[in-house]
């Protein structure tokens, strides 16, 4: 049965069936977790990002602080090995990361590279002086020339896994049915350029006036030019699909499912999982929650507060995605 724009009252969809984000005056402290496993191993691992609005560029951009706090885990624990060490001392320059995003949603550009750029200027000593070695030499310059170009540094950001699904185009015009066919690209490649799918999203929950949220679920298969060896090779191109046009597709899809506050469009958690069939076949889970939402005026993150409702705010939304 088609479903029409009367049968609910959202404040964020609009008579256009345009989804729309007011996200003025949001900060939220967010746990985030990626489980990846390829049925030889399995790792995990957890931290917390704090997503604060900016304000607006213009009518249709938004701008947007991301801060990742300290706690960070690889199987339950802080980091262990010297190159996981290594690995998430660098990483801390990128934030705080401050980004602007199109009228979808989806990222379009960072506004504080030169900021970062400076954080890794004075990282970049430090680490010189403490760690000597050719792996640590290579690491590091790597680092410096993924850092420096903006450019180079935006394809960096379009890998991360969390904030390319959190800031995802969500905020479109949908059909009548509430669907929106879409291509999204996500991080599935390794280093290469990130992996292409036709996606389908589809607003539910409209009907259920006494929810505060809505549900949209999202599925997608890989549709992209390189085949399943450009991809594995980590290939930007599609080199091995041009010189046999007879090599194999990569096959994969993705499942999405979205809570969104009914009033503002903020994404409250999501639960995306991908399935890839290389040649050893490879599993991917990202979750991401709202842990507490943050006065705007507030100056200090309450960790001890945020922990003790922690467990109370993961199961309600578990709860509310998985209750139908």
């Amino acid at each position: 049965m088609e479903r029409n724009q009367e049968q609910h009252t959202v404040a964020i969809l609009g008579r256009d069936h345009q989804l729309l984000l007011k996200p003025k005056g949001f900060t939220g402290k967010y746990g985030c977790m990626i489980i990846l496993d390829d049925h030889q191993s399995r790792t995990e691992l957890r931290y917390k990002l704090t997503i604060k609005f900016i304000g607006k560029v213009d009518e249709f951009t938004n701008s947007f602080r991301i801060t990742r706090l300290p706690e960070f885990y690889i199987n339950d624990q802080a980091p262990q090995d010297f190159l996981d060490k290594l690995a998430y001392e660098v990483s801390n320059v990128i934030y705080p990361l401050e980004i602007e995003t199109l009228r979808n949603g989806q990222i379009h550009s960072i506004n504080n590279h030169n900021d970062v750029v400076s954080r890794w200027n004075i990282t970049k000593k430090r680490l010189s002086k403490n760690y000597k070695g050719l792996l640590v030499d290579k690491y590091i310059k790597l680092t410096d020339y993924t850092l420096r170009s903006p450019e180079v540094f935006f394809d960096k950001i379009s890998k991360d896994w969390f904030l390319q699904l959190y800031f995802a185009p969500l905020y479109n015009v949908y059909s009548d049915d509430f669907t929106f066919g879409c291509e999204i690209k996500y991080p599935i490649a390794g280093k290469a350029l990130p992996v292409n799918y036709l996606t389908e999203l589809t607003i539910e929950d409209l009907e259920n006036e006494s929810s505060k949220d809505i549900i949209i679920k999202g599925k997608g298969k890989i549709k992209d030019q390189r085949c399943a060896l450009d991809i594995e090779q980590e290939l930007d191109d599609p080199y091995y699909a041009k010189i046999n046009t007879n090599e194999k597709k990569l096959n994969g899809t993705c499942d999405l499912i979205y809570l969104l506050d009914k009033k503002t469009g903020i994404v409250e958690g999501y639960e995306a999982n991908f399935e890839t069939k290389f040649a050893k076949p490879k599993k991917v889970c990202i979750k991401m929650f709202l842990l507490e939402k943050i006065p705007e005026h507030s100056v200090l993150i309450d960790d001890q507060e945020a922990e003790e409702n922690k467990n109370d705010n993961q199961k309600g939304f578990w709860t509310k995605l998985f209750k139908r």
